[in-house]
């Protein structure tokens, strides 16, 4: 799938906006930000988190360009097209790439990294405005930015937000595929689930379901909660044990090349509790009125209200959410920009694909929610996923 990805079309978008916004050289640091720009994910960079093992560099014209350590290069050369390889020394020695054996050190020198793509921006056009992820470098790393460019150097965090919020078909065919794989895996784990299993079972059953769906996905996220324990974690509870009339809450999904899927079923095992199903109706009737309204120039500010309307008028007047929903795409944090939310005035967009969720969190009757991905299409919407209308989704007591 890698082979089909349009990197030319990102690239152009990534330099449009550069244009508009007087930026001549980009510098990108974040794992998955070098990875929209040239489609190679390092594997040190994912792996370490340390800015500078790899980076990237988008031009106001012309190829992208990725540096990377000299051990990831067969990697890069096999991964990437249409884009320039660079390559900086580390501290593992290739027996058949250097001429001769030099003292290394211990960690690279990513200020040494650094100045290879300073070098190339410098020999375009020694003025150039640069923008950089500013919010995510070392403060060793800023200081060495700013001797360097001064102040021609610019935060690109905007630029990035608003250049990935629309997809293009290649990106949407990968999220695609990974909410469709979602659903199914989620519904396989909903019918066999049962009183006496605990979220460490969940998680084991959930992560084998997904890899079933997709040749393809190569990796996943989950954050499930079972009974009163409503609250995210990394590491699964063992010592909880599921009974009769807990809710559990299914949230995640797998990824397909770094594109993150993200749903989110609520399921009850056994009969329900009281008010458990009457939360579940208010939440939905919020969520279907949501889907209902989105389309190519809806504000999504107006979706957030009428939805935070619906479960009000419910009698859940305490509810409260800083947001409904949030795009998708191959970000770190699985939640992009531009949400759904009060503050957000933009508009729904062709090409933008969303999360559209109503979560409700509760130590008496557990943690809910109902979360679908769906495709702004120039004439209204595509969805991908639905919802179960009630608590018994793949199962019956």
């Amino acid at each position: 799938m890698l082979k089909t990805r349009n990197q030319i079309e990102i690239q152009q978008k990534l330099q449009k906006e550069m244009g508009e916004q007087g930026i001549d050289a980009l510098i990108l640091t974040n794992p998955d930000s070098v990875y929209y720009a040239t489609g190679y994910a390092s594997s040190f960079l994912y792996g370490t988190m340390s800015i500078g093992f790899c980076m990237a560099l988008v031009l106001a014209d012309g190829l992208a360009e990725v540096l990377v350590p000299e051990i990831e290069k067969q990697t890069a050369y096999a991964q990437c097209k249409d884009v320039k390889i660079h390559t900086f020394p580390t501290w593992i020695y290739i027996d058949d790439e250097e001429a001769d054996t030099k003292d290394k050190p211990e960690q690279p020198d990513f200020c040494d990294a650094f100045n290879i793509l300073t070098e190339l921006i410098i020999a375009r056009k020694p003025d150039s405005k640069v923008g950089m992820e500013s919010g995510q470098l070392p403060h060793q790393f800023y200081e060495h930015a700013v001797q360097l460019f001064g102040d021609n150097l610019t935060d690109s965090g905007l630029l990035l937000r608003k250049v990935r919020a629309v997809k293009t078909e290649w990106e949407i065919d990968l999220l695609r595929r990974g909410a469709k794989g979602s659903e199914r895996a989620m519904l396989e784990v909903a019918g066999y689930m049962e009183a006496g299993w605990t979220q460490k079972n969940i998680y084991d059953a959930f992560r084998q379901a997904c890899y079933r769906q997709d040749p393809e996905i190569d990796g996943w996220g989950f954050g499930p909660s079972i009974g009163k324990n409503y609250s995210m974690m990394n590491m699964p509870l063992e010592d909880y044990v599921l009974e009769e009339g807990d809710i559990v809450r299914l949230d995640g999904g797998p990824q397909i090349h770094k594109y993150n899927s993200d749903l989110a079923r609520t399921i009850v095992i056994g009969r329900p509790r009281p008010g458990q199903e009457e939360l579940y109706a208010a939440l939905k009737k919020a969520h279907d009125v949501g889907a209902a309204m989105m389309g190519p120039g809806v504000r999504c500010a107006d979706v957030f209200h009428a939805m935070m309307e619906i479960v009000w008028k419910a009698g859940y007047t305490s509810y409260q959410r800083g947001h409904l929903g949030h795009s998708m795409g191959c970000s770190l944090s699985t939640e992009e920009y531009p949400f759904i939310a009060a503050a957000n005035p933009g508009v729904f967009e062709p090409g933008m694909v969303f999360c559209l969720e109503t979560p409700y969190y509760s130590r008496k009757l557990g943690g809910f929610n109902i979360e679908d991905e769906i495709l702004i299409t120039e004439n209204g919407i595509e969805r991908w996923t639905y919802a179960n209308e009630d608590l018994f989704w793949g199962r019956k007591y």
